[in-house]
């Protein structure tokens, strides 16, 4: 069993206004700081900053990493929700098991939440495929 897991949030899309999508992905980065149930949280740099940057890089605005520890899952992910209610989030578990969730409603965030869980607790999945 791993102690924690580790996920990708992606809440970016086509119809994004940027200042306000770098307020909710500084918003967010700094709530799930404040959580003792995450061991660490990163922003994502910009694989293509912008020309003229002078500080070496920049910041995705709407993508995080985060390292979540087992127990602090469910909590997490009911932060991650608060913030962002109502709008699509992408969450993609990196480890042992690598999948890919969309988030649309509060029963997706349900199933994403579930997987999350038994990902980290080294159970098997829905589909019968064991988690490592």
């Amino acid at each position: 069993m791993a102690e924690n897991v580790s996920i990708v949030i992606d809440f970016r899309d086509a119809d994004r206004d940027d200042v306000l999508l770098e307020r909710q992905t500084q918003t967010l980065f700094r709530e799930l700081q404040r959580l003792d149930e995450i061991a660490a949280v990163e922003r994502v740099a910009d694989p293509n900053p912008p020309e003229g940057n002078f500080s070496g890089g920049s910041w995705l605005p709407g993508k995080l990493v985060v390292q979540i520890l087992v127990q602090g899952v469910a909590k997490a992910m009911g932060v991650i929700s608060k913030q962002l209610g109502g709008r699509a989030i992408v969450i993609e578990t990196k480890g042992p098991g690598d999948y890919r969730v969309e988030v649309k409603n509060s029963d997706d965030l349900e199933k994403a939440t579930k997987l999350v869980q038994k990902l980290a607790l080294g159970e098997p999945l829905d589909d019968g495929t064991p988690s490592k």
